[in-house]
């Protein structure tokens, strides 16, 4: 098998049997895209990472799904809900729980993985308590038609690295709204990915996050990932982890650069905000991306918050 990344094409060539004739199998972008996926994911009820959103006007009874979170083989993976019922190992008591119905955590030479019933929020802990270093990972975040990606990932002991919020497909606007809140420390903020497949092609958002400015080494900020598909909209918030601790923020910022992407059976877009000149906010502040009208008529527009104000200081158009 060829996998070209410079223009997002694979192709391989096989022999019919029995009479040995070539056949050429390909794809390029959204067009018959493939993925490889682990023996532990393809025993269940297998979903696509670039499946399109089907709408539940679609289909009259729905078969459940799962998101699924992946980690690298050493992180420990321990998940509580709102209900306090708890899965995965808890190294404070040394107990292993299995509470969460339908939730599984699984453990590969290569990975740890959690298949995770949609719908409901979660209080994920990643960490590798064995050696209980503060080091960074990756993560990745597999729901139907997107995947998040986050690199440098903090572990964490005393609070969730990542606290996942579903929105509400029955309902319309921000109520549809799922989010990725990720605490981090401002001198180590993770790098995001994020791609969201659908009816009208592919789109990508490599994002640069990073602290301009001098705080309390201890202090913690919120990014908050944010994915509406009925607005069609992705952004970034940044919070404070404690609301007290937001005037030790007053006089710092953060900056945010990236590749953007948008790939089509047609075409393919790039757009870039570089590091020379990047997005720059306050805490509290955030920014939008539109990838719904970028899809359905090629134009790019970023709006924000950028000091944390309510009131958008941002409306970038590109073409």
């Amino acid at each position: 098998m060829i996998i070209d990344v410079s223009n997002n094409s694979w192709t391989y060539t096989t022999l019919s049997f029995p009479d040995r004739s070539e056949i050429v199998y390909e794809g390029i972008g959204n067009s018959n895209p493939f993925q490889l996926a682990p023996i532990n994911s393809r025993l269940k009820q297998y979903v696509c990472d670039f499946c399109p959103v089907v709408s539940s006007a679609q289909i009259t009874q729905p078969e459940p799904g799962f998101n699924r979170l992946t980690v690298d083989s050493g992180i420990n993976v321990y998940i509580e809900n709102p209900e306090g019922q708890k899965t995965g190992y808890d190294w404070k008591t040394g107990k292993t729980y299995a509470e969460i119905p339908d939730l599984e955590i699984n453990r590969t030479m290569r990975q740890t993985s959690a298949q995770l019933p949609v719908n409901f929020p979660y209080y994920l802990w990643l960490n590798a308590p064995d050696l209980h270093s503060w080091a960074t990972f990756d993560v990745s975040f597999t729901s139907q038609g997107t995947v998040l990606y986050l690199q440098n990932v903090l572990e964490s002991y005393e609070y969730p690295n990542i606290i996942y919020k579903p929105g509400d497909s029955k309902q319309e606007g921000n109520s549809n709204t799922e989010t990725f809140e990720v605490v981090a420390f401002p001198d180590r903020l993770p790098t995001v990915q994020f791609v969201i497949s659908n009816e009208q092609g592919e789109c990508r958002f490599d994002l640069n996050i990073l602290f301009k400015g001098m705080v309390d080494p201890n202090l913690k900020v919120d990014i908050q990932i944010f994915h509406n598909p009925k607005t069609g909209r992705f952004g970034i918030n940044i919070y404070p982890a404690k609301d007290a601790e937001t005037e030790q923020y007053l006089q710092n910022t953060f900056t945010i650069s990236g590749d953007f992407y948008l790939y089509t059976d047609q075409d393919e877009k790039h757009i870039a905000i570089n590091n020379e000149t990047p997005i720059e906010m306050r805490v509290n502040g955030n920014i939008s991306i539109d990838y719904q009208a970028w899809q359905k008529n090629g134009t790019f527009f970023i709006n924000g918050d950028l000091d944390g104000d309510s009131i958008v200081e941002i409306a970038k158009e590109f073409q």
